[in-house]
């Protein structure tokens, strides 16, 4: 888990913390996942930070309808032009993904 914090460790999980560098975290998740896929859940900033270092294959974007005043960026314009989108899910609830 990326954080920017001192979080409180969970008995009995395998949960591992990291800050800074993403590349060697990247080397070590890979390693661990074996053949599969390495699925990163979090936010902008750090789907920015994985994408600069050219590891980012595929990023789904869900979208929860809810009104936030004017919003903000999700990635800060970053990834504007590295992005294609491929698919659409909609849920019942009324949230989208964007794959």
């Amino acid at each position: 888990m990326f954080s920017s914090r001192e979080l409180a460790r969970i008995d009995g999980a395998d949960v591992r913390f990291a800050r800074g560098a993403v590349g060697p975290v990247h080397e070590a998740m890979v390693a661990a996942a074996g053949e599969r896929n390495v699925w990163l859940v979090g936010g902008g900033g750090l789907a920015v930070a994985f994408a600069d270092e050219g590891v980012l294959d595929e990023l789904h974007l869900t979208i929860v309808p809810v009104v936030l005043g004017s919003g903000f960026p999700a990635f800060a314009g970053r990834l504007r032009d590295r992005l294609a989108l491929t698919g659409t899910r909609v849920f019942r609830n009324g949230m989208v993904e964007l794959r």
